[in-house]
């Protein structure tokens, strides 16, 4: 049997998902499922990941007496459930990667000081600098996602960043809309004098 499952990130649970993924699903099911020569079988499901608060996206609705019934579960993991400090145990033993090192701002107890220097000493041993500022800047965003991030950007103040590409395209970004703003701002005032 072969299986389709996406993978849908959420920065906080989204109530209509349940019905987004139905039609998602049923679109996968009929675009990309092999033909039927040979008996192929063909199996659609979901994964949702919540960076933030708690998602129920599964459910089960029956209609009562008449044995119609519509089911979607999902594997659904809340990163608000998830321990930073055994995370941080994984990826010290090696039974996780450090490439989950972003994310631990996320987790429960992600804000202490002692998390974070742990999460510091952890990012160091990766070689690669890109990647290493990839860590910082990405741990940044999620810590503004989980609103911790006066802390995260207090304890990573020295962190060096400017070598990250994606850090590098977020300031270039930055810098374009700010640009654009300040001629938009300039235009409509010479426009009223």
């Amino acid at each position: 049997m072969q299986w389709a499952i996406p993978l849908e990130f959420c920065i906080e649970p989204d109530g209509t998902l349940f019905g987004r993924l139905l039609v998602y699903l049923g679109q996968l099911w009929l675009e990309i499922r092999p033909t039927d020569a040979g008996g192929e079988r063909f199996a659609v499901g979901a994964i949702v990941v919540n960076l933030t608060g708690r998602g129920q996206t599964s459910r089960t609705m029956h209609l009562r007496q008449t044995g119609m019934s519509v089911i979607l579960q999902v594997v659904e993991r809340n990163l608000a459930d998830e321990d930073a400090a055994a995370t941080l145990e994984s990826i010290a033993t090696g039974a996780l990667s450090r490439c989950v090192l972003p994310w631990v701002p996320l987790m429960q107890r992600g804000d202490e000081a002692g998390i974070i220097q742990q999460w510091k000493e952890l990012a160091l041993l990766e070689a690669n600098t890109r990647r290493r500022a990839d860590y910082g800047g990405l741990a940044l965003v999620f810590a503004n996602a989980a609103k911790r991030l006066s802390v995260w950007k207090e304890a990573l103040k020295e962190w060096n960043m400017i070598e990250s590409e994606q850090v590098q395209e977020w300031i270039g970004i930055g810098e374009v809309k700010g640009a654009v703003s300040y001629t938009h701002l300039r235009a409509h005032e010479t426009g009223r004098n």
